[in-house]
């Protein structure tokens, strides 16, 4: 199962979070600008909310207006600063949200297990700008 492992920093104060922003290496890592993107991100679940309440999440990104994708999450687990789930994701060719439309495979059998095959929704949307 694809796992994914979060860790959760805290800066004490503004000080140090801006003294953090200026850093051009982090021990024997470069830090270089990315620049920054546009993200849209739809929350997916059934009307009946049978994702969120076996602890999974379910999110269409547009990033850019260009890559999208299809991510599945699993219920969180956390130890100390780090929290770690299950994690599958898919690139799609479109902002679908019948999973009928999107590609054949583990992260698709495993939500229409979850779902029972319930038709899903958009029941949030989160727009970001990343840096």
């Amino acid at each position: 199962m694809p796992q994914e492992i979060e860790p959760r920093y805290l800066a004490p104060d503004r000080a140090a979070y801006r003294r953090l922003l200026r850093l051009d290496a982090l021990g024997p890592y470069t830090l270089t600008p990315q620049g920054w993107q546009r993200v849209r991100d739809w929350y997916l679940d059934t009307a009946d909310g049978a994702l969120a309440r076996q602890g999974w999440s379910c999110r269409l990104r547009r990033e850019d207006g260009l890559r999208r994708t299809v991510t599945l999450k699993g219920p969180a687990e956390a130890e100390g600063p780090h929290t770690s789930r299950a994690e599958y994701e898919e690139v799609l060719g479109c902002m679908a949200t019948d999973p009928a439309d999107w590609p054949a495979g583990e992260l698709r059998a495993l939500l229409m297990g979850l779902t029972g095959g319930a038709p899903l929704k958009r029941v949030a949307l989160l727009r970001q700008r990343r840096y």
